[in-house]
């Protein structure tokens, strides 16, 4: 069988940034889909899909992308076309915890997530992605129901769903997310446990989730801070009392204006963390807090240069 020798990938290089600049380069790379960001000979090489995109198109998004966010000057980025995929595929597995493994690789399965190569932003490369997946690991209970605001490629919605939530609602505006969710879902054998959603998260369509039954035990938002800040009164109405809420996409420069934006909420924050320059964190209703969710061992697999935010944790109750 004659191989496909038609470009499929971009491949980009560029200068190692300047120090600060690092967590901002490698946000912006996999948020346009760039697979396998390494560092090599001191440059910093991705992978970014096209998926019948033109690559001038994307390469021009990236200069503008590097222009906005970085001090790089776009005329250093190198950049060819490629027929086949990184050497390195999506990266090594990323093991969530004993339970639970994240892989490019089939076959998917019970402890097993397989993500299939798209343009969708989620992937274990990006630490938010990262910290969300090892909080889910210890919300999450069987019977659940979850809701994945900006679900991207639907990595976290398929988390939830193989630790046993009942139902998922992925809210994804993107056609691109929207097609690898339920390519996902599909590859996982979970399509009938994740509900997608495509369209625009709002206030007005969160609150009708929170309003449908059963009640939403927990909520996840991995988004950046200009898309998060208007969503967080709804948010925070979405779970039940004794529920909780996860947030993530936040930069650390970002964090007073989401603390401060979060202390009029009626919300209290149980545990954070600052995994590579970028926050996380969960919060409960204010009347659920003498029973916040269990905290298991914080450290989160494969991340670099963390600092803790950590609140006080009470003991909580696991319903497994």
């Amino acid at each position: 069988m004659t191989r496909d020798r038609t470009p499929q990938w971009l491949r980009i290089e560029v200068p190692l940034p300047p120090r600060g600049e690092g967590y901002r380069l490698v946000d912006l790379l996999h948020r346009r889909g760039a697979r396998s960001v390494t560092e090599a000979e001191g440059r910093v090489v991705a992978h970014l899909p096209l998926e019948g995109a033109d690559p001038l198109d994307l390469l021009a998004e990236v200069r503008a992308a590097l222009h906005a966010g970085t001090s790089i000057a776009p005329d250093a980025l190198r950049w060819h076309l490629a027929s086949e995929p990184p050497a390195e595929g999506w990266g090594p597995d990323f093991r969530v915890s004993p339970r639970l493994v994240i892989t490019g690789t089939p076959p998917s399965g019970a402890g097993r997530i397989r993500i299939l190569p798209s343009h969708a932003f989620g992937t274990p490369g990006h630490p938010t992605t990262r910290r969300c997946l090892v909080e889910l690991d210890t919300l999450v209970s069987a019977g659940d129901r979850i809701v994945d605001v900006g679900a991207g490629s639907g990595i976290l919605s398929l988390v939830a769903a193989r630790l046993g939530a009942a139902r998922v609602d992925a809210i994804e505006s993107d056609p691109v997310g929207c097609r690898a969710t339920r390519e996902n879902a599909a590859a996982n054998h979970l399509t009938e446990r994740i509900r997608l959603h495509p369209v625009h998260a709002d206030p007005a369509f969160l609150d009708t989730l929170a309003a449908e039954d059963p009640p939403v035990d927990g909520a996840v938002a991995n988004l950046p801070p200009d898309a998060l800040h208007p969503l967080l009164p709804a948010l925070a109405r979405l779970p039940r009392p004794g529920g909780w809420l996860l947030l993530s996409g936040v930069p650390r420069a970002d964090l007073p204006a989401l603390r401060k934006a979060l202390a009029s909420l009626p919300l209290v924050e149980i545990r954070s963390e600052v995994d590579d320059g970028w926050w996380s964190g969960v919060s409960i209703p204010t009347d659920a807090e003498a029973d916040p969710p269990a905290s298991r061992d914080r450290t989160p697999p494969g991340s670099s240069d963390r600092t803790s935010a950590s609140a006080p944790r009470t003991p909580g109750r696991r319903r497994r």
